[in-house]
């Protein structure tokens, strides 16, 4: 099989990113192929260094900019990645991946501002998964159109994982539907 999990974190390594690394483990030990799918940070967090020695892949793609980048500079680069994942696309060497499964690591509601990502998903022929590591419960407006994109991409995966039934219960109330379909996964716990 071969796997892609694509991560929208804007950092090297955080905490929703144990869980996806938890299954890349495991998928790899199983003979499995796998591809990592994110930003491109010149270099990976060491837990992804030693997936990438046991035989993880990366994918990377241009579209962030630290937030310590002068801000001229910050304009340029993004003005840049968005020509060029318009005209190139961002997510053009993990479709080249072929994957058989694509794992989604991000927010229930991040997917409504990657419309790269929304292409790539109704391209792909593969099983899809989305691994929703939080939703807040107050203070953040979601638009109309932003809310149906998110109930879209959710009620068309084959899965969904949330990490907490409090994260899945708040995600069915902002897209007004239950999600049958959708499981409480145990994220792993950084601590003795």
């Amino acid at each position: 099989m071969r796997l892609l999990i694509v991560s929208v974190i804007n950092e090297p390594w955080g905490g929703s990113e144990a869980l996806w690394a938890s299954l890349a483990d495991e998928a790899i030990s199983h003979g499995h192929t796998v591809a990592y799918c994110t930003y491109d940070f010149r270099e990976p967090a060491a837990p992804v260094a030693a997936l990438v020695n046991r035989g993880l892949q990366l994918v990377p793609r241009a579209a962030y900019v630290p937030g310590s980048a002068a801000r001229p500079w910050r304009i340029l680069q993004k003005l840049w990645f968005a020509v060029r994942n318009r005209f190139i696309g961002a997510y053009n060497k993990a479709a080249a991946f072929q994957p058989d499964v694509v794992v989604y690591n991000g927010t229930s509601t991040s997917i409504a501002s990657d419309r790269s990502f929304q292409k790539f998903w109704q391209r792909t022929s593969a099983k899809t998964i989305c691994l929703a590591h939080f939703t807040p419960d107050f203070g953040t407006i979601v638009s109309n159109a932003a809310r149906q994109q998110v109930a879209g991409f959710l009620t068309a995966a084959d899965a969904v994982w949330f990490i907490a039934g409090r994260t899945k219960t708040v995600t069915e109330r902002l897209i007004a539907q239950p999600l049958p379909h959708a499981t409480v996964v145990r994220n792993p716990v950084n601590m003795p």
